[in-house]
């Protein structure tokens, strides 16, 4: 594992360079960290370059300084710092859940760097005001529990919610919460505060001038984002959905060697 220093962001990533092959990029979720892929990059790296990184209140990636740095604005600029200190001028950007927040984000406002776009249960952020004070107000709530609640527990909750019934009953669940538990809540709250949906810039408008291909990738039992993404495909010409069959919000994880074929299927159009 190594660093990129930038200004006040260290991001902490792992490159597995492939002279010639085509890059791709992955952005973990909530509470992940960049081993979230690593079973996935594993069997990628022989046919891709790959770069995982831990998303900023997550991992081993540090703050100094202001904590707006763990903001989405700011995290872009480092994702982009850092692809250029590897030599990266094109890639393929993949994000699940908030590491798609975070990945729209950063191509929507740095396009000349991504070829195509890969999100998995993800969103372009709150179309209204009013979603964004409740969001905001969710958040807090959660941050509160984050700060309250022995950790262990946190996440016992969290994953009881409906969201990820389909991924408890999954074979891979305990050790996702296994990886889970290797986060610091201090820097989750800080994610929260500074990157959670309510507090992330929206980018709906953004959305509708994307001219990058994007797979919009959801479990057939995700019924919010499955919503989500039929928005997203009818206000954009570049974009595709496809909806895995008995899977919930966690699909990677739910159906790996699926998610695999779908991803390989893409990137080679």
């Amino acid at each position: 594992m190594k660093q990129n220093s930038d200004n006040n962001i260290h991001l902490n990533y792992e490159f597995a360079a492939n002279d010639g092959k085509p890059v791709l990029v992955f952005l973990h979720g909530f509470m992940g960290d960049l081993n979230e892929f690593s079973d996935i990059a594993n069997d990628l790296k022989s046919q891709y370059s790959i770069l995982l990184i831990d998303m900023p209140g997550h991992g081993k990636t540090r703050i100094t300084g202001s904590e707006e740095f763990y903001s989405v604005p700011n995290a872009a600029e480092s994702i982009v710092s850092l692809l250029n200190k590897l030599g990266i001028d094109k890639c393929v950007l993949i994000g699940y859940s908030m590491g798609g927040r975070h990945a729209l984000y950063t191509a929507l406002n740095y396009p000349e760097y991504f070829e195509k776009i890969v999100l998995e249960s993800s969103s372009p952020g709150l179309k209204t005001e009013k979603e964004r004070r409740l969001r905001i107000e969710n958040d807090a709530e959660l941050i509160n529990k984050l700060r309250d609640q022995k950790y262990s527990d946190f996440l016992v909750n969290w994953y009881n919610q409906p969201l990820f019934r389909s991924l408890k009953a999954n074979k891979t669940f305990d050790l996702l919460i296994k990886s889970r538990l290797n986060n610091d809540p201090s820097g989750l709250i800080k994610s929260l505060e500074y990157a959670g949906t309510g507090a992330q810039p929206a980018q709906w408008d953004n959305w509708t001038k994307n001219k990058i291909p994007t797979l919009l990738i959801c479990g057939e039992k995700d019924v919010k984002f499955k919503k989500i993404a039929d928005d997203m495909v009818r206000m954009n010409n570049y974009a595709e959905k496809i909806i895995v069959r008995t899977a919930g919000h966690n699909v990677h994880a739910e159906k790996e060697e699926e998610y695999k074929k779908i991803l390989k299927n893409y990137i080679m159009k």
